[in-house]
């Protein structure tokens, strides 16, 4: 679990959550253009969603576990750099009692919801890990590549939703850690340390949402891209006045009740409740269509 001291320290180097966006292979969409945001300051540091909180909970756990499996013990929370100062890895643990010693990386997966990579998790003691776990993995071998003894794998330990908790075994690939490496180097220099954004990517809308404003700054903008904003912001006005509409209309026919049965399904609009946690507790509909078959067969 990252302490405050490493979490500042990622935004120093480049660590294996950022080698999947660099290469544009991050399972989660964020782009090389996110990562030049957050190293050159330009975005304040990101707090931990719900699923990476639960799972920085459960890491203890899982690791556990892990050390139970594999009969060892484990140095957890490693931290190190790579010679060449622009790399950094965090592993969760080091499995360095093994004939062959291992860096250990916990996941957990689809505890809130199927992600898309879900089908990409095979067998268990294979490495059919998804291509952004195998690519975070390799860059830690990378970091590690001068440790003594020297580290050749990894295993992963992924509680996934639905199969409990599924070991893998990643051999390092020399080929794929070198092309990190070099690629990694070169965004950091060409685009952190030049402070030049990459051409080839865009950043995703809410990170531009929090880059810090110039104070009465003003720049030069094409008058096209100020009139497809205000086009769409009427398209999305237009379709939430016809969303209203429609479950007014909706709403009228079933005269009070709270569900309504039509040729092809159900529609409900029944009482949710919310609990006091940060928010004021209230009551709320949610409107909800059940198909009976496809749409077309309507």
């Amino acid at each position: 679990m990252l302490d405050d001291i490493t979490r500042a320290a990622r935004h120093r180097y480049l660590g294996s959550s950022d080698a999947a966006a660099i290469v544009g292979r991050d399972a989660f969409g964020r782009t090389s253009y996110d990562v030049w945001l957050e190293k050159t300051g330009r975005i304040p540091a990101q707090p931990a969603n719900a699923a990476m909180s639960v799972g920085q909970y459960l890491e203890g756990g899982i690791l556990d576990w892990t050390a139970a499996k594999l009969e060892t013990i484990l140095q957890r929370d490693q931290f190190r750099i790579h010679p060449d100062g622009i790399l950094a890895a965090n592993c969760d643990a080091l499995a360095l009692d093994l004939a062959e010693p291992a860096i250990i990386e916990a996941k957990t997966v689809g505890l809130f919801a199927r992600p898309k990579h879900a089908e990409d998790w095979g067998a268990a003691e294979t490495d059919e890990v998804p291509a952004h776990v195998l690519i975070q993995v390799h860059h830690q071998l990378a970091v590690l590549a001068d440790e003594q003894p020297p580290i050749h794998r990894a295993y992963v330990p992924a509680l996934i939703s639905g199969r409990g908790i599924v070991l893998y075994v990643v051999p390092r690939e020399d080929a794929l850690s070198d092309v990190l490496v070099a690629a990694e180097t070169r965004f950091w220099r060409d685009h952190v340390h030049a402070d030049v954004p990459p051409e080839d990517s865009q950043p995703n809308l809410e990170l531009l949402r929090l880059i810090d404003r110039v104070p009465a700054s003003v720049a030069p903008v094409d008058v096209a891209l100020v009139q497809r904003y205000d086009e769409a912001r009427g398209y999305a006005k237009a379709a939430g006045e016809a969303v209203d509409d429609a479950l007014h209309a909706l709403l009228m026919a079933m005269n009070g009740a709270e569900a309504a049965t039509f040729d092809g399904g159900t529609f409900t609009y029944r009482e949710q409740q919310r609990r006091a946690y940060q928010v004021k507790a209230n009551r709320y509909r949610i409107p909800r269509i059940r198909w009976d078959k496809p749409k077309d067969d309507v």
